[in-house]
């Protein structure tokens, strides 16, 4: 059986069942993050990857994964990113500053739009990066795990219980009571269009 291959998350995602991954020379295992890093204030919270490079995401997931956040990602393209940005409850966002040849600056224009703070993730200095977003933190690659649960959970929590998590965490809960309603509402009407049906049968 041939083997593949795998450069970057496409790759990975179109790639045959057996698979070769050229490993980068200087990846290695992911650094213990402790709670002096700030890991612990960092569970439960939503976190958006925009990265196309294969190994890059896997090692952010991997960071992520170990202090308990959930991943929304990786997406691998501007257009795929802006409908999370837009759509998704998030906490945070690491971004990449080139996806597959283009750059993520939309993206991080609509989460900063909706108040949710931007890590760029890149090899890009700050003076590389438009005006507008040199007060965003960055990593540079290849990632240090402390550094990254550091900068991440400092924008994450900013603001104690009046923060702008608090905000997002109350909205989240909103949204779920909401869908549990109409989930709740959509079976009740199930139930009396099938009772309707039956006393109709019984009456004919």
């Amino acid at each position: 059986m041939p083997m593949s291959t795998v450069s970057s998350v496409d790759d990975l995602r179109t790639a045959g069942t057996r698979v070769r991954a050229d490993k980068p020379s200087g990846m290695g295992r992911v650094s213990p993050v402790g709670k002096e890093h700030g890991g612990d204030r960092l569970r439960n919270s939503s976190v958006l990857v925009v990265e196309d490079e294969f190994f890059s995401a896997l090692q952010l997931e991997s960071i992520l994964a170990h202090v308990g956040c959930s991943v929304i990602g990786p997406m691998t393209s501007v257009s795929e990113a802006l409908s999370a940005a837009r759509e998704e409850m998030l906490d945070a966002a690491l971004l990449d500053v080139g996806v597959s040849g283009e750059l993520v600056y939309p993206v991080a224009d609509a989460l900063r739009a909706r108040g949710i703070p931007v890590v760029f993730v890149t090899g890009h200095r700050g003076s590389d990066l438009p005006q507008r977003f040199r007060d965003c933190p960055r990593v540079v690659k290849p990632y240090n795990a402390r550094e990254l649960v550091r900068v991440l959970s400092e924008l994450v929590c900013a603001g104690g219980e009046d923060g702008p998590r608090t905000a997002r965490l109350v909205e989240r809960n909103i949204r779920a009571l909401l869908g549990r309603r109409e989930e709740e509402a959509q079976a009740l009407g199930w139930q009396e269009r099938l009772a309707a049906r039956i006393t109709g049968f019984a009456g004919s």
